[in-house]
């Protein structure tokens, strides 16, 4: 299990609040502006567009609205001294006429003349799990993630979907060499990354 301090043992005031952004994960059509707060008003919200957890080290600071107009997975935290950091927020959004042209997706199908005008519409249909963690997930070592679960548009418009922190590992033929793996996924209900 991946250890963070847990926030049961600091004083509710001792961890920076949470980053709030304005659009919440799904899929998108149109390039759009994500902005970003925290309730902490001397905090600072920093940022990774690459998977990693934002850090001192790698990630950017936020100072204005990003502009996303491809699939791209934000991660961010608050941070104010003389406080924890926040929870690491992740949130995925997705282009899906980006995702079919991607080089792994069977040409056969994209191209078809039946089936690639549904490929859209099948895509968003579907749920959607998303795993993001900074490191690779390698072998049996658990890895600091994320999980976020959008549901397809079968569900209805009042349906969000959520996003946790969790380890994450393989389960199960971590020394084969295939593409597609199983993992386990460890959820704590303390901690500030886990909150």
């Amino acid at each position: 299990m991946i250890r963070r301090p847990p926030r049961s043992t600091l004083s509710s005031s001792s961890a920076a609040s949470d980053v709030y952004k304005r659009q919440a994960h799904g899929f998108f059509d149109e390039p759009f502006e994500l902005t970003m707060s925290t309730a902490s008003p001397k905090a600072k919200i920093l940022y990774t567009t690459n998977s990693r957890d934002p850090s001192p080290d790698s990630g950017k600071q936020y100072t204005e609205p990003l502009s996303i107009s491809k699939t791209t997975v934000v991660r961010a935290v608050a941070l104010e001294e003389g406080r924890a950091p926040s929870r690491i927020e992740t949130q995925t959004y997705i282009f899906p006429e980006q995702v079919i042209k991607k080089p792994n997706m069977r040409k056969s199908i994209t191209n078809h003349r039946t089936y690639g005008p549904k490929m859209r519409d099948s895509l968003m249909s579907l749920p959607t799990m998303i795993i993001t963690t900074g490191p690779a997930i390698n072998g049996v070592a658990e890895t600091f993630g994320s999980l976020e679960y959008i549901p397809g548009s079968e569900a209805g418009g009042e349906a969000t979907g959520f996003q946790v922190n969790a380890g994450i590992r393989h389960f199960g033929g971590a020394w084969t060499n295939f593409s597609k793996k199983k993992a386990s996924l460890a959820y704590s209900l303390v901690g500030p990354n886990f909150e």
